[in-house]
């Protein structure tokens, strides 16, 4: 029935045997050598059959089934190793190796095991010496294996209703077939998470199923704590409580979990598997930390080695549906890093699958440029992390250890129907800090396309469930523009979805439910300054403290059809972010008794000349084209609207350019005491580019700090070039023989070219085009009229037809003073030293300092004698 051989060298040991990959430079290159396998350019792994006294060598050719009980130091499969179907089996081995050409089978899916199957990686100190990258100690996958179980119709399931604490039994939604009497069971906890930090998430003491009738389970023991329903303020229902099945017949475990502990992986691009219904327990090395990596000159050792996690594809390229992981369950007690982590490999599946308990995270794409993996009906749970944020982690060498359900830093993947319960971030998508690798263009295709990072996104990502998580339910990190699908995000703690601190951010939502009860977190929260647009189309963001927070400062905002029942639904942090919103038929809710809050518009200040200008968005003069901020069909009473700021009625004080402080003041009005009505009518210009006049404009209910102007399109009129600075209000400021002269182009931006024509002093006319990196509206020019004195600049606009447009030209004077005699002091004779000005502390936003080519940002240093440097984010 079974055949053993012991310490049979066999011709693979004597002959180095190359398998040599279709694109070398791309994918995992796997060479098998006479007493090791190389793993790519520098690692390997012994062949530790041939070097151990108690060792199953099975050769090419050859077919060996275990015994129904048997222990080896080691085994090596160059031909097919298989397991019963008639009885039991259980192998211990310190180093199980799969040979490129070799075949472990463990059931497939025509042919299942159905009897217990349980493969021990024994607890066995790692030979460094022998093995210093560490690849042994565990089940490795150079060729084919299949380990295929019983078969489960689901491996979780809603209940039909709420579970009461105390009960014994559980009614489900639906019947699930292939349950059994003994099965262990996972029941999350579904209740809003309180808004004390760190709290101890709560998990049910062990639990299984005592009894099965139907869709009824009986426990065997009572609930520790109530698994409420989750429902919206009103109480229509959200989310009923899930259950999962932990329990599978073939079974991959450490020996000893808390000693030394196992890991499995399939290496290379000849490598393919086929994994169902396998219960993994207590797998995985590398731990939820700073990796620490043996050297490719093996002068290091490394103590938190890489790659060693409880299942893991490790650079095993694309092939046609020969990869896949269905039905499985991950269990850990908190040591291993990850579960299951998809590394430099495409086009697998990876369905219906249960994790819980591994700190770092339980679904990951590794590197950045995996592409194409089915992610599908998973469920990840207890991932609690090590408490710091996504960037700050890989920034230190600790890649997803933040506790992730799902960990995307490779984002082309197909995501839908997963679920994340109760980790400390339900799904991360990590678009940036991605590591470079050439990607297959199709399925089965050699690596050899180009990767690039900004351009990934989401193949499609539907039907997703955030539940109970500790942080944030779904989390974006620098996400180009996609649309999330049916997403469902509720009892979160911080928010339901959360823009990181990283730039370039866009969260896009189509028919979302996003739920919190009590107003205890924000539905969306971001980063202002990291966000370039909000959009939420179709759906409900209900019960949470604000339905969008910080955000608002994005560069635009769409709400389109959606219901909110918020604390508050809209909250502008001031009148000019975002630049521009967009609010499309939206049912604003009154939430329980709390005063109606439906959009706070600022604080409804108004300028007092000679005050000054913080608590206004001092930027938004940068723009002349009508009031950006626009509202259709208000609250379902088909009434369309202008929001307009207080600020902006036409009897307020314009704020001129010679403003103290204020960092924008380059774009206010050349001429001190008008009024906004005035600066409109003479230059196109005002504060959030419109004004409204009183008895045109009212008050909205539930609309604090604005007005609404029943008219959505504003007159712009006549086009004009309008020189800001220098003007007679302040000097000019020279600088190497030169002033800069700033431009804004006001009224219809449709009746005129783009471009502004002066004339200096009488001179010939100058023609203005948009530069690079110049606002749409604005344009400079450095000019050497900076005699001192009075001087005069005429500026005009042309006409689509490309001739003068007489009534557009208007005349500006600016004023240039004799500047002071200054004696440079003598240079003491001391080493120079580096002056460190952190944050670019009064530079603003858009200053050139030191020559650096962007703006300060949070986490750089200005290095006055060495240019920008990176910062540690803490300043």
């Amino acid at each position: 029935m079974y055949r053993s051989f012991q310490r049979l060298l066999v011709c693979l040991g004597a002959i180095a045997v190359s398998i040599a990959p279709r694109d070398a430079a791309a994918q995992m290159h796997v060479v098998v050598e006479a007493d090791r396998v190389r793993i790519g350019a520098t690692e390997y792994v012994p062949r530790f059959a041939i070097l151990l006294p108690n060792s199953l060598i099975v050769p090419a050719g050859e077919t060996v089934t275990l015994p129904p009980d048997s222990t080896y130091d080691a085994i090596e499969v160059a031909g097919t190793l298989r397991v019963s179907r008639t009885y039991d089996t259980t192998v211990r081995f310190t180093h199980l190796i799969v040979l490129p050409a070799g075949r472990l089978d463990v059931g497939t899916e025509a042919d299942p095991v159905l009897r217990r199957v349980e493969l021990i990686v024994r607890d066995v100190p790692i030979d460094t010496a022998r093995d210093p990258f560490q690849w042994g100690n565990g089940l490795l996958n150079f060729g084919t294996q299949t380990r295929v179980g019983r078969r489960l119709s689901t491996t979780f399931v809603e209940l039909a209703d709420d579970a009461p604490g105390g009960a014994v039994s559980l009614t489900l939604a639906e019947a699930p077939a292939g349950w059994q009497v003994g099965d262990e069971l996972l029941i999350p906890d579904t209740r809003q998470i309180g808004a004390v930090r760190n709290a101890p998430l709560l998990r049910e003491s062990s639990v299984t199923i005592a009894a099965i009738a139907g869709n009824t389970i009986t426990l065997s023991k009572a609930l520790d704590f109530a698994h409420p329903s989750i429902r919206d303020p009103d109480g229509a229902l959200v989310l009923r409580p899930r259950v999962a099945n932990l329990t599978r017949n073939i079974v991959v475990r450490s020996e000893s979990p808390a000693g030394a502990r196992g890991h499995t992986a399939n290496i290379g691009h000849e490598a393919s598997w086929d994994i169902r219904y396998n219960q993994l327990i207590g797998l995985g090395r590398t731990r939820n930390e700073a990796l620490d990596s043996t050297s490719a000159d093996l002068t290091h050792l490394g103590l938190n080695q890489i790659g060693k996690y409880a299942s893991h594809d490790h650079h095993a390229g694309s092939s046609l549906g020969t990869r896949q992981n269905i039905g499985n369950s991950y269990i850990d007690i908190g040591q291993g890093k990850w579960a299951h982590a998809v590394h430099g490999t495409h086009d697998t599946r990876i369905e219906q699958n249960v994790c819980v308990g591994f700190p770092g995270g339980c679904f990951v794409t590794e590197d950045g440029y995996e592409v194409r993996n089915v992610f599908r009906r998973n469920v990840a749970a207890y991932s609690a992390g090590n408490g710091r944020a996504a960037q700050r982690n890989v920034e230190d060498d600790c890649p997803g250890c933040e506790g992730s359900g799902f960990w995307f830093r490779g984002l082309q993947q197909v995501i839908e129907g997963n679920e994340a319960w109760n980790n400390a971030v339900g799904i991360n998508l990590f678009s940036k800090l991605q590591k470079d690798g050439p990607v297959p263009a199709a399925p089965g295709a050699p690596s050899d396309q180009p990767f690039n990072e900004n351009d990934a996104v989401p193949i499609s990502f539907a039907g997703n469930v955030t539940l109970g998580n500790d942080r944030v339910g779904l989390e974006y990190w620098g996400m180009r523009p996609f649309p999330a699908d049916d997403h469902v995000s509720a009892h979160n703690r911080g928010a339901q979805v959360w823009g990181a601190q990283l730039g370039g951010n866009n969260i896009w939502l189509r028919d979302v439910t996003l739920v919190d009860s009590g107003g205890r977190s924000d539905c969306i929260r971001s980063s202002a300054a990291y966000l370039d647009t909000i959009v939420v189309d179709g759906g409900s963001l209900r019960g949470c403290k604000n339905a969008i927070s910080g955000g608002m400062a994005s560069s635009s905002l769409i709400v389109r059809r959606v219901t909110m029942q918020n604390e508050i639904n809209l909250r502008y942090t001031n009148p000019a972010d975002p630049s521009w919103s967009l609010i499309d038929r939206v049912t604003f809710l009154p939430f329980g008794l709390r005063p109606k809050k439906y959009i706070i518009f600022g604080d409804g200040a108004v300028w007092t000349p000679g005050q000054p200008l913080d608590k206004f968005a001092s930027e938004s003069w940068k723009s002349h084209r009508g009031g950006q901020h626009k509202i259709i069909d208000f609250n379902g009473t088909g009434q369309d609207y202008v929001l307009l700021a207080n600020q902006q009625n036409r009897d307020t004080a314009a704020f001129p350019t010679n403003v103290p402080g204020s960092l924008h003041s380059r774009f206010f009005v050349p001429e001190a005491g008008l009024t906004m009505g005035q600066a409109w009518d003479k230059y196109g210009m005002a504060y959030l580019g419109d004004v409204w006049a009183t008895g045109q404009a009212f008050p909205l209910e539930g609309v604090i700090g604005g007005v609404g102007r029943p008219t959505l399109a504003t007159p712009l009129g006549l086009p004009r070039a309008v020189l800001t600075v220098p003007n007679l209000l302040e000097p000019a400021v020279v600088t190497n023989g030169k002033t800069t002269l700033i431009i804004l182009l006001t009224g219809d931006p449709l009746a005129a070219s783009r471009d502004a024509i002066i004339s200096i002093d009488g001179g010939p006319p100058i023609r203005l085009a948009r530069k690079q990196g110049n606002l749409e509206d604005e344009r400079k020019l450095d000019t050497t009229a900076v005699s001192v004195g009075i001087h005069s600049v005429l500026a005009w606009r042309e006409g689509l037809n490309g001739q003068k447009i007489a009534s557009s030209e208007l005349r500006f004077q600016y004023r240039v003073e004799s500047p002071p005699i200054s004696v440079d002091p003598p240079v003491p004779a001391v080493v120079p030293q580096r002056h460190v000005l952190v944050d670019g502390v009064a530079t603003g936003p858009e200053a050139d300092v030191a020559g650096s080519p962007g703006p300060p940002s949070r986490g750089r240093r200005l290095v006055v004698d060495g240019g920008w440097k990176q910062g540690d984010g803490k300043t």
